[in-house]
């Protein structure tokens, strides 16, 4: 009953058609309906494993699958208590920021960023190359030497640490276990009577460089042989940054550089694709109307299935180091830039006085440089896949720390919450749950000063999030609905989903402002 225009319609057929294209395409290309990837990452997943298995020829190249397979499988969970410990150890990024600068304007703030972070580090590193080992610990020199030869997961306690810098803190409070008296910074332990915490030595040397401690008691030590990625896995993620490269800037190009790009972010999302290789079984009970409660299934079966998956081409634990790598590269910037230090989120920071500090990051650059070369090097590929070229003949080099320019100010409320004006004047807004340009648009349209509004219990109204709220309802509802000109009808759905513009109230925990309070008056 209610009409549609002309341009609704084409929408609507153009947006059916550009699918229907899409799926013919990869028909003709010899997939089916049962076989196209859902994601970005699968298609990754998809890239990598064609080469890892067949180097890119499905049909001459089968011994290759024999041979990769047979590596692979050498590369094994030995039990659920291993699995465990690695799920113990598995981060994300590090996103946090300084609480002496918390909630205050700062001006002349610079921007770096590293360039394709997880992407380098999967080819500059060492990887656990070998199943997993238990062993026990006689003593620190011990402890030491296995952390230098091997790479290592373990659970490690702490007694009396503290944090030796004021500026950050890197142990994330979630991770740990058996906490007794915790301070707590934005989420991050500045110091505890004890805490437990498993760790790889990624994690450890980190931080030996941030925090004190009376001793340590080691737990369950797992050791792994050292090793650089498969040279295939490598391969491919030269070639997927080499194709975003030369796609940078070609006018016409602009969808598939986008889509270039995703696939080069997604390489480390195809590594942590099986983050959790056991999970929970939820089941609806169709005569109950009800979900019953998530169990686990087998899990010694569900880690044998792992082991013998005929398609898996990765390594739990490569997941694990791939995110410690990248934190560790940050967190060494962060040291460098010491008070000066504002703000920063897995692979970028925010600083103070940058020329002070530029020296460490071109030092840092020659440091990854020769690191992916000698990864290279290893295997006699050319040095030159580091550094493509875009259209302008510019080169790109992986891995380095890329000058973002400097903020005319800048104000952070703590993690994924900061505003900043550009160089140009413009003013940028990041506020995890906000829309980015639906929450500034709020701001500049109702506050004369949005620095000053962008403060604690700042509350941005429904109309101002551009966020919708999902609520899932699985029971059978009838009715009559109305449309905007009045036209009614009647409706029956078994289940639906309502949207609603939802509002959003800036608040920050009690705990931290008293935190960074209590550090800036210390500073005065």
């Amino acid at each position: 009953k209610t009409p549609i225009k002309d341009n609704e319609i084409k929408y609507n057929l153009l947006d059916t058609k550009v699918i229907v294209a899409y799926i013919a395409e990869k028909l003709e290309n010899g997939e089916t309906i049962a076989t196209i990837p859902l994601t970005k990452t699968g298609y990754v997943r998809k890239f990598i494993r064609d080469k890892c298995f067949y180097n890119g020829d499905r049909k001459n190249n089968k011994h290759k699958r024999l041979e990769y397979k047979s590596f692979i499988n050498c590369l094994k969970i030995n039990s659920v208590e291993e699995y465990q410990q690695d799920r113990r150890a598995f981060a994300g990024g590090f996103t946090h920021c300084n609480p002496y600068y918390t909630g205050k304007v700062l001006e002349n703030v610079s921007s770096l960023d590293l360039t394709s972070s997880y992407p380098t580090v999967l080819i500059a590193e060492l990887y656990p190359m070998s199943s997993g080992k238990e062993i026990e610990i006689l003593n620190m020199n011990d402890f030491e030497m296995n952390l230098k030869y091997f790479c290592c997961i373990f659970d490690i306690t702490f007694y009396n640490i503290e944090s030796k810098i004021f500026y950050d803190n890197y142990i994330s409070y979630s991770k740990c276990y058996n906490v007794i008296n915790p301070i707590i910074s934005n989420g991050r332990v500045v110091s505890a009577d004890r805490l437990s915490i498993t760790l790889t030595e990624i994690d450890y040397d980190i931080i030996k460089k941030m925090y004190k401690w009376d001793s340590i008691s080691i737990g369950k030590f797992t050791i792994y042989d050292k090793g650089y990625l498969p040279k295939d896995i490598i391969i491919s993620i030269l070639e997927l940054y080499g194709a975003k490269t030369k796609l940078k800037g070609v006018e016409g190009k602009e969808a598939e550089y986008l889509g270039s790009k995703e696939m080069v972010n997604s390489t480390y999302g195809m590594m942590a694709c099986h983050a959790d290789i056991i999970p929970e079984n939820f089941t609806y009970d169709d005569f109950l109307k009800e979900w019953i409660e998530p169990e686990l299934p087998d899990m010694e079966k569900s880690i044998n299935d792992y082991n013998k998956n005929s398609k898996r081409f990765t390594f739990y634990p490569w997941a694990i180091y791939c995110t410690a790598y990248a934190r560790r590269n940050l967190l060494y910037g962060i040291l460098s830039c010491g008070d000066d230090y504002i703000y920063s989120d897995t692979d970028s920071i925010k600083l103070l006085n940058y020329q002070k500090h530029k020296q460490y990051f071109d030092d840092y650059d020659i440091y990854i440089t020769n690191k992916l070369k000698k990864c290279l090097e290893y295997y006699g590929l050319d040095r030159e896949l580091l550094a493509p070229k875009t259209i302008e003949g510019i080169e790109k080099p992986l891995g380095v720390w890329d000058f973002e320019g400097t903020y005319k100010k800048f104000k952070t409320l703590g993690a994924k919450r900061y505003l900043y004006t550009d160089s140009k004047g413009k003013n940028h807004i990041t506020i995890a749950g906000v829309n980015k340009e639906k929450g500034l648009e709020y701001l500049e349209h109702t506050y004369k000063d949005i620095y000053k509004a962008f403060n604690n219990n700042l509350v941005f109204p429904a109309d101002g999030t551009g966020k919708l709220t999902h609520t899932y309802i699985d029971n059978e509802i009838e009715g009559t609905i109305k449309d905007y000109l009045g036209n009614e009808c009647n409706y029956h759905e078994l289940s639906f989903i309502h949207l609603e513009k939802s509002e959003y109230n800036l608040s920050i925990a009690q705990d931290y402002i008293e935190y960074f309070i209590g550090i800036q008056n210390a500073k005065v």
